[in-house]
């Protein structure tokens, strides 16, 4: 009878997950779960609905691995099935939003031999396997047909895809526009390359640079006659080169991250006042918040929500615990290392709920829950997150 409840209570244990947090972060509590992506992929894209329903897109190896979700939060994973059948099976997922339809788009590269699919409309109002269509097909000419990296859509159905690995993009005129990429229209700006992409107030924010020049953030325009794709380059320090490959925007601020790659430190930029004026940005390096050690640093991706802040990462060089999480309760005047006590090799996306709860994720399935900011939204409406907020 004694070793059977031994047996019962280390069960017991061992199913809770909950661990403590890492001895340099803030109050909290990490309870961490896996999503199937296979072998130590880093997770590209996450997409958190309103109702608390994850979905990720994985897979950095030749093939794709299609698209996953959650629909109780991280505990519970499954891989999405479409109508016709297949459709998700092999495609590398590099980017999810939801439309102004309220369907989910999927943008990336299908791997299966002989396809051209490079965004994909999933109507997920129903069950699996989910209707789904191809909305943007890519033509062998210059410029069309490129793997998709970012897509982001503004609400009359606009959109917006950029490159994977270069400068080309193009644009949706309208929600009707004919899916192969011949009817789609590249913009006459001429811009640098997106790391990652988003909308705000109806507007096109982007991260980007590369490895050789300076990094910068890219607003929307402010001619109001302008396209949406004119986008404003703003660089955020000439001194060095690297790329900023993650953003977040409200109505208070932008915030960008990535690395300054002549001394491979990651790097948080946050302004306070007109986010067109370099100089209103106040910079944060990573080793002044997670310590030094290793060889460099790197901020991966961000998220916000009033004014609380998460930026993800890693240290490098890279091994089995080297992913890093950074968090800001304050619009980020200043940051705290909240990296759980057994973290993947890399942090790469995050999420914030309407109630606080963080929600991260990483390489090989790693998905972390963070309870350190529930108790800390302002807003009384939103204190659910089961709720849609800004």
């Amino acid at each position: 009878m004694k070793s059977a409840y031994l047996i019962f209570i280390t069960v017991a244990v061992l199913a809770l997950v909950v661990v403590l947090p890492h001895p340099a972060a803030a109050a909290g509590q990490w309870v961490v779960h896996t999503h199937p992506c296979p072998g130590f992929s880093r997770t590209d894209a996450l997409h958190r609905d309103p109702d608390g329903t994850l979905w990720v897109g994985c897979g950095t190896t030749q093939n794709g691995t299609g698209l996953y979700v959650s629909f109780d939060g991280g505990p519970t994973w499954q891989k999405v099935t479409t109508n016709p059948a297949d459709t998700l099976s092999e495609f590398r997922v590099n980017a999810i939003v939801r439309g102004h339809d309220g369907a989910l788009y999927a943008g990336g590269v299908d791997t299966r031999l002989g396809s051209n699919n490079r965004v994909l409309r999933v109507n997920t109002g129903g069950t699996m396997p989910y209707p789904t269509t191809t909305i943007l097909v890519a033509t062998p000419q210059v410029g069309r047909q490129f793997t998709v990296g970012n897509y982001a859509e503004l609400s009359d159905g606009r959109s917006l895809a950029e490159s994977l690995t270069g400068f080309d993009k193009l644009f949706r005129p309208s929600p009707t526009t004919p899916p192969a990429a011949s009817n789609w229209t590249i913009p006459s700006a001429s811009l640098d390359q997106f790391t990652q992409m988003i909308v705000h107030n109806d507007g096109f924010y982007a991260a980007g640079s590369r490895i050789n020049v300076p990094p910068k953030v890219f607003l929307p325009p402010r001619n109001s006659s302008a396209q949406p794709w004119d986008l404003v380059e703003v660089i955020l320090d000439p001194s060095f080169d690297g790329e900023m490959w993650g953003i977040a925007a409200n109505n208070d601020r932008v915030v960008a991250v990535g690395v300054n790659q002549d001394t491979n430190t990651g790097m948080i930029y946050v302004s306070s006042g007109d986010p067109y004026d370099a100089g209103n940005y106040q910079a944060h390096e990573l080793p002044d918040i997670i310590g030094t050690g290793g060889t460099g640093t790197w901020a991966r991706g961000v998220c916000m929500r009033g004014n609380l802040i998460v930026v993800v990462g890693e240290r490098q060089p890279l091994s089995g615990s080297t992913g890093r999480v950074m968090a800001s309760s304050n619009g980020g005047t200043s940051f705290t290392n909240i990296t759980p006590p057994s973290p993947p090799e890399t942090v790469s996306r995050c999420a914030i709920a309407p109630d606080g709860q963080v929600t991260v994720a990483g390489a090989a399935g790693f998905i972390g829950l963070w309870d350190g900011f529930i108790g800390e939204v302002n807003d009384r409406i939103f204190r659910s997150r089961f709720e849609a907020a800004d």
